[in-house]
């Protein structure tokens, strides 16, 4: 039987769909599978080191989120975490996607119980195994499979990305979607199958994202190009328009509550004058700190419930504005600290504040050291980077809590881990060369001696 155009362009399809991963390590079927027990492995490591971090490591409960989730749970609705009673006022001063999750927990567990906290914990858990795994399948496609286990290894190293998990927040969460619609998007490259139902899809579903964490959005741009890739201008428009619509669509009933309880449109939450203001008050160092921040301090919190987010938060950027128009080179000063610190954290007032950083400027160095050979070899994996950076970029201009580094961190261990494959494979072929030179010149020796005797 003669295959058809259709049949012939679906064995192209799925030819180009097993390209996903670099060609050098997928000459085999036996290969794949390598690659994806790999990945399992890995996600199985990153489960472990999240465990030992829950067990050796108290949990720490960020006010916002849970305490939101509290307000959803006991029939309140999305009022402000400053208070626990049902008289609180509203807010949008965290994006909804966790809160609401975390409310679900409560409903059935029952209000931060301890149940609920272990299920919470336990989603931290799955995420990291996630992310693990995406590490090495993302690490793979881009470079190779020594490159992945090199990456995987230096993220189970990483004390921040562990330490993080203790955390009730939506940092994991958001994270672990990141890096796997960040695979989605090139698979759909490289297999050429980006579609109208596929954008559609990918649409809601960074939506949903954005509803965990409006700073990723930064990223979005780079996400629809990769996953459409090459072809016509006309198609181009028509598939991102689609996804454009959907993101829309699923933004659109936050949107709508935002305005009818606030009376104003902005982008999924409110509170961003404050962080401008706290992150470039008096004395800040650019770390994350929460001087003055209503959670923490009575006169601001009492200032905040009085006028209502809408008016408080117009103060906060009176404030700011005041600050920066008395000292702007203060501000810039700073902000450059903190893309410093997006690298680097100082740890201040923190223990082994030392050891960390010198960890931290060792995943830096490994991370550009990695940026720079794939510069210089022209690969086209460079993308990976600046999708994963913009991520983490808006906190260079408010404060930076590393937390907020995570993308970062990832795209320079997936970096690190490809330097450090390039100069172990370097060092490796050395090694073989002087051994052969050495066993060559030990066999001229030996027959320059038969040829005395």
């Amino acid at each position: 039987m003669i295959a058809g155009p259709e049949a012939i362009k679906r064995g192209k399809s799925l030819s180009r769909s097993k390209t996903y991963f670099h060609e050098k390590d997928m000459k085999t079927d036996n290969t794949n599978k390598v690659v994806y027990r790999e990945a399992l492995i890995a996600a199985v490591c990153g489960a472990l080191v999240a465990i030992c971090f829950l067990v050796t490591t108290p949990p720490f409960w960020l006010a916002e989120e849970p305490a939101i989730a509290a307000h959803l749970a006991l029939g309140h609705g999305f009022l402000s975490p400053l208070v626990s009673t049902a008289n609180a006022i509203p807010t949008a001063m965290s994006p909804p996607l966790y809160s609401f999750l975390m409310a679900g927990v409560y409903k059935i567990f029952g209000v931060a119980t301890t149940a609920s906290l272990n299920i919470m914990l336990g989603l931290n858990v799955v995420s990291a195994a996630l992310v693990a795994a995406g590490v090495y399948v993302l690490a793979v496609g881009c470079f190779n499979i020594q490159s992945a286990r090199l990456a995987v290894a230096l993220f189970v190293l990483n004390p921040v990305l562990g330490r993080t998990v203790t955390v009730l927040w939506h940092t994991y969460l958001v994270l672990a979607l990141l890096i796997w619609i960040l695979i989605w998007c090139r698979g759909m490259n490289v297999s050429r199958t980006a579609s109208p139902a596929g954008m559609a899809t990918l649409g809601v579903t960074l939506g949903i994202m954005a509803l965990g964490s409006p700073t990723v959005v930064l990223a979005y741009p780079l996400l629809v190009i990769l996953a459409i890739g090459k072809t016509t201008w006309g198609r181009w428009i028509g598939l991102s328009s689609v996804c454009f619509v959907a993101f829309c669509i699923v933004l659109t009933p936050w949107t709508i509550r935002n305005y009818k309880v606030f009376g104003r449109f902005f982008f999924l939450r409110d509170n961003l004058p404050l962080e401008f203001m706290i992150g470039n008050q008096p004395g800040a160092s650019g770390a994350h700190t929460l001087q003055n921040h209503p959670s923490t301090d009575p006169v601001e919190r009492a200032k905040l419930l009085g006028m209502g987010e809408n008016r408080y938060f117009d103060d906060c950027w009176k404030r700011f504005a005041a600050r920066y128009k008395a000292e702007p080179l203060t501000y810039w000063r700073v902000t450059l600290r903190r893309g410093l610190i997006l690298f680097v954290d100082p740890y201040e007032n923190k223990r082994f504040g030392a050891l960390r950083m010198l960890i931290d400027g060792i995943y830096a160095v490994l991370g550009f050291a990695g940026i720079w050979t794939a510069w210089r070899a022209r690969r086209t994996h460079i993308w990976l980077f600046g999708i994963l950076a913009l991520c983490s970029f808006p906190y260079i201009f408010t404060e930076v809590n590393p937390s907020y580094t995570l993308p970062l961190r990832i795209a320079l261990l997936i970096y690190g881990g490809s330097a450090l494959a390039a100069w172990t494979g370097n060092f490796a072929r050395q090694a073989c060369r002087s051994g052969i030179d050495s066993l060559e010149q030990g066999r001229g020796i030996s027959a320059m001696d038969e040829g005395v005797n």
